[in-house]
């Protein structure tokens, strides 16, 4: 499996994020892609409740740097499960899950 993604589900099931959901961040927590960006450097802007459009693009640019990253599927599967409230310990189990059976 490769490091980044082992890194990311090691931080996922560490306990040490507070889950948000809508964003990668609130401030206070991550989404489960916001997590990724944050241990692997990846540059994420403040909270954006329909901020400004230097804003939104920073946030585009950072969705298309892990788009690159990480594949569609595990993508959007993240994001749906964590914005349906699933726990960061269930996504990284789906996230195994797929680059075991890849």
């Amino acid at each position: 499996m490769r490091e980044d993604i082992q890194k990311w589900l090691e931080a996922l099931r560490s306990g040490d994020y507070q889950q948000c959901q809508q964003q990668l961040t609130d401030g206070r927590g991550y989404c489960c892609l916001g997590v990724y960006a944050v241990i692997n450097g990846i540059d994420i802007p403040v909270p954006n409740y329909g901020a400004h459009d230097d804003e939104i693009e920073a946030n585009r640019s950072s969705y298309k740097e892990m788009g690159k990253l990480i594949p569609y599927a595990v993508f959007s599967k993240g994001i749906s499960m964590n914005d349906d409230g699933n726990s960061f310990a269930e996504i990284a189990n789906m996230i195994e899950e797929y680059y075991t059976n890849d």
